[in-house]
């Protein structure tokens, strides 16, 4: 496999060029990945593309009923960010509920206590314990015939949090 940072269009350029070359093995991609125009800029080397990503907009997901509902508004949606963006105003909406005010230090210790929330992005969100590092779940996209295709959805079994000393064994100092 190869793993990619690449953004556009320099992503979907790489896959064109590797399938081109003949290549036949899965390129793994971030979030940056999750833009329709890189099934487009990758053109046949699409059918290499995987990615871990925020969401995906499934048929009776919260994504999904997002996109939906901002398209109907006339927004056009273009990646995951978007739903990025709702789930952070969904996440001050909870807490400033939960709170009770609108005071920024309880709306902080709120979000700090968040736990198991289902998001728009995520079906779970937990800040609590976390020093500001969400655990969230995760999906896996493939890209198949042209279009983005949930592969699966994982919670992760750990990530470190925010004030974790946490480096990999062979980290140099």
């Amino acid at each position: 496999m190869i793993f990619s940072a690449f953004v556009m269009p320099d992503g979907g350029a790489f896959m064109r060029q590797a399938q081109a070359a003949g290549l036949d093995i899965p390129v793994f991609g971030t979030d940056t990945f999750d833009d329709p125009a890189m099934l487009t800029a990758a053109g046949p080397g699409s059918s290499l593309m995987n990615l871990g990503s925020h969401g995906f907009p499934s048929e009776g997901s919260a994504l999904k009923a997002f996109y939906d509902d901002c398209t109907a508004r006339g927004y056009k949606i273009e990646n995951v960010f978007f739903g990025l963006g709702g789930e952070a105003v969904e996440i001050v909406r909870h807490a400033i509920e939960t709170a009770g005010s609108d005071d920024p230090a309880k709306i902080n210790e709120a979000i700090s206590n968040i736990e198991d929330m289902k998001g728009i992005t995520a079906n779970s969100i937990t800040f609590k314990g976390r020093e500001g590092v969400p655990l969230k779940d995760v999906v896996i996209i493939q890209a198949k015939d042209g279009k983005f295709e949930l592969a699966d959805r994982i919670l992760p079994d750990w990530v470190p949090a925010g004030n974790s000393t946490w480096k990999p064994d062979n980290a140099v100092e």
